[in-house]
């Protein structure tokens, strides 16, 4: 399992489009199933804390910035 990281989530809208187009991001460029999951599950948590949909996705260097603020390693 994959913890989710806690937020002050504010709008869930598009969250599960966020992780399944992290997913596959992290998949495509070579990371390992559990790296690509915690990769997916830090941006979508992310995207929660802002409201709209494709407008909350958050940028690359967000989600990385997110994953070593959370002490994740985003490579893994």
């Amino acid at each position: 399992a994959v913890p989710a990281p806690l937020v002050a989530a504010t709008d869930t809208t598009g969250a599960g489009d966020v992780f399944s187009a992290a997913l596959a991001w992290a998949l495509l460029r070579g990371r390992g199933v559990r790296g690509a999951l915690v990769f997916a599950v830090h941006a979508a948590a992310l995207s929660t804390t802002r409201r709209g949909g494709a407008s909350a996705a958050p940028a690359l260097d967000e989600v990385k910035g997110f994953l070593a603020e959370c002490g994740a390693a985003p490579g893994e």
